[in-house]
C-alpha cells in the first residue's frame, strides 16, 4: 500500500498523500489559494460549538509577536470571522469555485467547523473591523482525536483510507490540521511562525503525539503536476506503517515519472 498515492481530482484540486508523522508538509500552490471542499452531507456533529480548554488560567492566547497574536475562537462569532477570511483567501483571491450557498453566505464553511478549534492570527494595530473587533489575517483548523472519534471520523478520512494506520497506533493522540490560510499581506515568516508557534502549545497542552492533514496542489490535471507528483512519490514516502491509500473513487497514480528525471 503506498502512503503518497494521490486521491482522483475534484472540480478545484488534487490532494498528495499524508504528510509524515508528527509533521505538516505545507504544499502550497504559488498563490497561496487552497481550494476548499463542500460540506460532507453524511456528517452531523451537534449544533453547538465546542472549544477546547487548553489554557487552565482561561487566557485565551497562545502567543504574541508585536500587534500579532495567535489564540483560540472563543465563540460562533470567532468561527465565522475564520471563515470569511477563508472565503477570501480561497475563492475571492484564489481558484475555488463556490456554490450558490457558499457565495451568498460569504463563508467557506463546512460540517466540521463546528466539532474543530480554530486558530486565529489577529492584528491588534489593524483597523478594527465594522463589528469593533480587530480583524483576523491567519487561521488553521484543528481537530482533536477525540472529537473525531465522537462525531465520524477525520475530515482525512474522506479522501484516504486511515483506517490500518490508526488501529496501528491505538495507543497515540493525533490532531487533524486543515484549512490553513493567511491573508496575502499578512503572509510573512512572522505570521507562519506565530501560527506554528500556537499550533506547538496547542500541541503540547493537550499532549498530541501525531499531526495529520490534507494538502493540495492548484488545478485539477496530475499530467501537469507530473513532476512534483512523482517527486513526493520517491522522496518522500511515509514509512509502511504510516501510509494511507486515498480511497478508490479518488486514486490517481502518483509515479508519473522515474525518479532519475
Amino acid at each position: 500500500m503506498q502512503g503518497n498515492e494521490l486521491g482522483r481530482p475534484t472540480p478545484d484540486m488534487i490532494k498528495p498523500g499524508l504528510v509524515k508523522p508528527g509533521m505538516m508538509q505545507m504544499l502550497r500552490p504559488h498563490n497561496m489559494a487552497l481550494a476548499a471542499q463542500s460540506a460532507i452531507t453524511w456528517f452531523k456533529p451537534p449544533f453547538h460549538f465546542e472549544p477546547a480548554n487548553v489554557n487552565p488560567n482561561g487566557a485565551p492566547s497562545l502567543g504574541r509577536m508585536g500587534p500579532l497574536e495567535v489564540r483560540l475562537a472563543q465563540d460562533k462569532r470567532d468561527v465565522k470571522r475564520a471563515q470569511r477570511l477563508r472565503y477570501k483567501v480561497f475563492y475571492k483571491n484564489g481558484t475555488a469555485i463556490a456554490d450558490a450557498t457558499t457565495m451568498l453566505a460569504r463563508r467557506d464553511k463546512d460540517a466540521f467547523d463546528k466539532i474543530c478549534d480554530h486558530l486565529l492570527v489577529i492584528d491588534h494595530a489593524a483597523k478594527p473591523t465594522l463589528s469593533g473587533r480587530q480583524p483576523v489575517v491567519g487561521t488553521y483548523r484543528l481537530l482533536r482525536h477525540d472529537m473525531a472519534t465522537r462525531h465520524g471520523g477525520f475530515y482525512t478520512q474522506n479522501e484516504f483510507d486511515l483506517d490500518a494506520m490508526l488501529n496501528a497506533h491505538r495507543g497515540l493522540r493525533f490532531l487533524e490540521l486543515g484549512r490553513s490560510c493567511v491573508l496575502e499581506r499578512y503572509r510573512t515568516k512572522r505570521t507562519v511562525e506565530l501560527l506554528w508557534q500556537g499550533i506547538w502549545s496547542y500541541v503540547k497542552q493537550n499532549r498530541f503525539d501525531v499531526m495529520i492533514g490534507c494538502a493540495s496542489f492548484d488545478g485539477t490535471d496530475p499530467d501537469r503536476l507530473a513532476l512534483p507528483l512523482s517527486f513526493l512519490h520517491h522522496h518522500a514516502r511515509a514509512p509502511e506503517p504510516w501510509r494511507a491509500r486515498a480511497h478508490d473513487s479518488r486514486y490517481v497514480e502518483m509515479n508519473r515519472m522515474p525518479m532519475e528525471t
